[in-house]
């Protein structure tokens, strides 16, 4: 057996193994590609809000969540977030899943979202875990990483045997005329040739959000330590729920952190611990870790403790903090994210060809050998729509 045979064989089985399963991610991860700018499409109309009179001013912090706390006994929020944009609401963490919208200028509870925005939450687990929890996170993981040696086995089975123009073109521009077999392969080699790049950059970020090796291989890559690992909860205890709002003060804390914020888009308050109030605050569209900083304030004695920018993080954390950004394509803005759709729909294709091509390799090995020899003797034919030898 030859080299370039056993990475074929190697390139086929991990393609037979973890198809399923990265034909998942790669549907789901293209119908949340635009998740942000579908959302915000359909939302728009639901929640914009208008000011009650012109020149109105929205309520400040405690004032929303007293009376969010009047319309929805009971509920103790975990983070309240309010926009600079007069058309836009305030919307309040209930834990870690609900989000409320609010009308900044009396209070009023406008809803919990579209239903786009929970069914692309729901085509996010499936993208990230099947939906299983810490099971499907170990298998999609697994199967990103088998993606990667696929890619880059199949960069190497790219190179043609012999280098004629006839050989370079069919695996080199996708020929939309071809039918059957020609088509698969030609299909499957030159989206395999154009999407490299963007697919492993795609499964490359992946794999560093998936495994803490991956992530710590990142940190120490550039001579940073990794940070330490995340408690995990006890077995069969669920997660610590995100620690409610502290209501006193905190009109005075939010007015110390717009004055240190300048050109904010929007500010987020959340418990850091029980002692400190945490403002993250974006002076962009929420994409860009560049753009964000956190302050912390002392709840006692009401002083901003540290301020928490990016510029101040080592080289580790910074490209770590890009990594979610760039798997969804946000780094780049519109073009990026259509750079990653175009990404997810070539695997789309790669992966359902190369199922065509090995379905049609099980055909042809199971076939008896006369019809083989008659079918061979077929596609040498001079009306074939390509050279046999390209295909096999």
């Amino acid at each position: 057996m030859t080299v370039r045979r056993a990475i074929f064989w190697l390139h086929l089985a991990a393609g037979l193994v973890a198809g399923s399963v990265i034909l998942v991610m790669a549907t789901t991860g293209l119908m949340i590609s635009f998740e942000r700018q579908l959302v915000a499409a359909v939302e728009r109309g639901t929640y914009t809000v208008a000011p009650p009179v012109s020149g109105a001013q929205p309520l400040r912090p405690e004032a929303l969540v007293a009376r969010l706390r009047e319309t929805m006994p009971g509920a103790q929020p975990s983070g309240l977030t309010l926009r600079r944009d007069a058309a836009a609401p305030a919307t309040a963490s209930l834990g870690r899943e609900r989000t409320v919208f609010l009308n900044p200028y009396n209070g009023a509870v406008l809803g919990e979202g579209s239903w786009l925005r929970s069914f692309l939450h729901e085509v996010e687990r499936f993208h990230r875990d099947l939906a299983l929890g810490d099971t499907g996170k170990a298998i999609t993981g697994a199967c990103s990483l088998a993606f990667l040696a696929l890619m880059l086995t199949g960069i190497y089975l790219w190179f043609p045997r012999r280098w004629t123009a006839a050989a370079v073109k069919a695996v080199a521009l996708p020929n939309l005329r071809l039918r059957g077999k020609p088509r698969d392969f030609n299909w499957h080699n030159a989206l395999g040739l154009w999407a490299a790049l963007p697919i492993l950059i795609l499964t490359i970020t992946g794999a560093v959000m998936s495994y803490s090796w991956a992530n710590n291989l990142l940190f120490r890559a550039t001579g940073n330590e990794p940070p330490p690992p995340r408690a995990k909860p006890a077995a069969g205890k669920k997660p610590a729920a995100p620690i409610a709002l502290k209501l006193e003060g905190l009109d005075q804390l939010w007015l110390q952190a717009e004055a240190q914020a300048g050109g904010w888009r929007t500010i987020s308050a959340r418990m850091q611990n029980a002692n400190a109030l945490a403002f993250v605050v974006d002076a962009g569209d929420g994409t860009r870790p560049d753009l964000r900083r956190t302050l912390i304030f002392n709840l006692k004695s009401r002083e901003l403790e540290r301020t928490e920018a990016f510029a101040s993080y080592n080289l580790g954390r910074k490209l770590r903090m890009w990594v979610r950004p760039v798997h969804t394509g946000e780094a780049g803005g519109i073009a990026g994210q259509t750079v990653a759709a175009g990404a997810t729909l070539g695997t789309v294709v790669l992966i359902w060809t190369g199922f065509a091509l090995a379905w049609r390799r099980f055909r042809a090995w199971r076939r008896p050998p006369a019809k083989a020899q008659a079918s061979g003797k077929e596609s040498q034919s001079p009306n074939s729509q390509a050279p046999a030898v390209l295909y096999r």
